[in-house]
């Protein structure tokens, strides 16, 4: 990396986060996606109801919703935005922290690991531009492991216990707000499992599980505060996520390796792919015991994230945010070792480097001039024919419609995963559908209620049909008026 980059550190770590920011900023003037609609939905009816979350259900830990309920009281779509853009921003200097602390001899460390983090945070392909579980929970994430660093550098020292315990508050955070995120809960694992001289290992394992566990009791207790029990937790963030793996692999659509494919293309050209390989080479090729706890915590690190965004199944590119603090640990543990070594990994790092700051700006660009299509005339018909008092139903997910109606659902499932694991033969929205509380409007595909691996009970057919009567197409989408009504107007 050229010198005149790295011989004033903080100032180019702190354009480096500028940059980030400045790659987000046009995100503010971008309407909500579907994830982030459904969030802000629940968050701002969240309280005692009939469901998990008020009288919605979403597969999401509680502390994600917190975050989104402060969105919500903030004003909606552009407070959630500022707030992922602080989460960008943060975790940008966090990575520069962690590259310091994995690297000390390295002068160049902070930079890499802030550009690490810039270039791929600044990545339409990475997900840039929806706030989601994965963006919120990063900044958790690389706390958690800067924490542990921090630890790691005084063992046995005034201070390390309580950075122990900070890391395990960061830890639970994470997972609290995307169940998966379990990153540092691992590389703790490691560092107290490799013998390091000094490490006071059963005093740090007590501090990281009190960390964790106050954060637990006290995010659980208000989540409880307003109607959501932790028994209801468990079955939507552990059970409903192996339930809907069986489903994902038993009725997987043709799309699904479709995005397969595609997300592993994306890790591919992004660089992101080369630099996992060749930097995990690296470290386990190293000849010497020295610094081995954090080349094994960051071989396990990426091993993880790779794992766990393949898990996922459905393949969304924004699961790539996932793979950025193994990115940032990578890159900087790695360049520790002979000089020869160094010398060769620093070069293939910052071509690397170089190469994913050109597909991010390439991806950029073309964003701008391409943007994804949405469904925005759908949710601005009903908005122009919806009478106040109405609610709709959409078959199935894309909440960005309810959202940009502004209108409520009865069915408290908003995606459609939830519906094909919990509802698969629509008996739930059958007797929504069927009772004085059924929605005045639904809006489905040209299947209908059919499609999505459903299979619908014939009871639940016929009650659609009897209640509901076609008034438009928009964008390829059916929209539904309930008889009652009469003529939409």
């Amino acid at each position: 990396m050229p010198s005149r980059l790295t011989s004033r550190p903080a100032l180019t770590v702190g354009m480096l986060a500028l940059l980030a920011l400045l790659a987000w900023l046009p995100v503010l003037w971008i309407g909500p996606t579907a994830d982030e609609s459904g969030y802000l939905m629940i968050a701002r009816q969240w309280s005692h109801g009939s469901s998990l979350y008020g009288d919605y259900w979403v597969d999401r830990p509680p502390l994600l919703l917190i975050l989104f309920s402060l969105a919500a009281a903030g004003g909606g779509t552009t407070a959630l935005r500022l707030l992922g853009m602080t989460a960008v921003v943060v975790s940008v200097l966090l990575a520069a922290r962690i590259g310091r602390l994995a690297a000390p001899a390295d002068r160049t460390a902070p930079v890499v690991g802030a550009a690490t983090a810039t270039v791929f945070l600044a990545d339409p392909l990475f997900g840039r531009g929806a706030v989601n579980g994965e963006l919120l929970a990063l900044p958790l994430v690389l706390s958690g492991l800067t924490a542990l660093l921090e630890a790691r550098a005084r063992p046995g020292r005034r201070g390390a216990t309580a950075w122990w315990a900070a890391a395990g508050a960061a830890a639970a955070g994470a997972a609290l707000v995307k169940q998966n995120f379990v990153d540092v809960f691992l590389v703790a694992a490691v560092l107290l499992l490799v013998p390091v001289a000094g490490v006071r290992r059963l005093r740090a394992a007590a501090a990281l599980v009190a960390g964790a566990a106050g954060v637990v009791t006290g995010v659980l207790a208000y989540a409880a505060s307003r109607g959501t029990d932790p028994a209801g937790l468990w079955e939507a963030v552990v059970v409903f996520r192996v339930d809907a793996g069986r489903v994902i692999d038993a009725a997987a659509s043709g799309a699904t390796p479709l995005r397969a494919a595609r997300l592993g293309l994306v890790l591919a050209v992004s660089g992101g792919l080369a630099l996992l390989v060749l930097g995990a080479r690296r470290l386990l090729r190293a000849p010497t015991p020295d610094g081995l706890d954090l080349r094994l915590a960051a071989v396990v690190l990426v091993t993880w994230e790779v794992v766990a965004m393949a898990a996922g199944g459905s393949y969304w590119l924004h699961y790539l945010t996932g793979i950025v603090p193994g990115l940032v640990v990578l890159t900087t543990v790695a360049a520790d070792g002979p000089a020869a070594a160094q010398a060769s990994w620093r070069r293939w790092r910052t071509r690397l480097l170089g190469w994913a700051t050109a597909v991010t700006a390439v991806a950029l660009v073309v964003v701008a001039l391409f943007p994804v299509p949405t469904k925005e005339r759908v949710a601005a018909y009903l908005d122009d024919h919806a009478h106040r008092g109405d609610t709709a139903v959409v078959a199935f997910g894309k909440p960005d419609i309810l959202y940009g109606a502004g209108l409520d659902s009865p069915y408290p499932l908003l995606w459609s995963l939830p519906v094909r694991v919990l509802d698969p033969h629509l008996l739930r929205l059958g007797r929504v559908l069927a009772s004085p509380d059924r929605p005045t409007w639904v809006v489905a595909g040209r299947a209908g209620l059919s499609g999505w691996g459903l299979t619908p009970a014939r009871r639940v057919l016929d009650t659609f049909e009897r209640h509901y009567r076609a008034v438009a197409e928009v964008d390829d989408m059916v929209i539904y008026l309930v008889r009652a009504r009469g003529a939409a107007s």
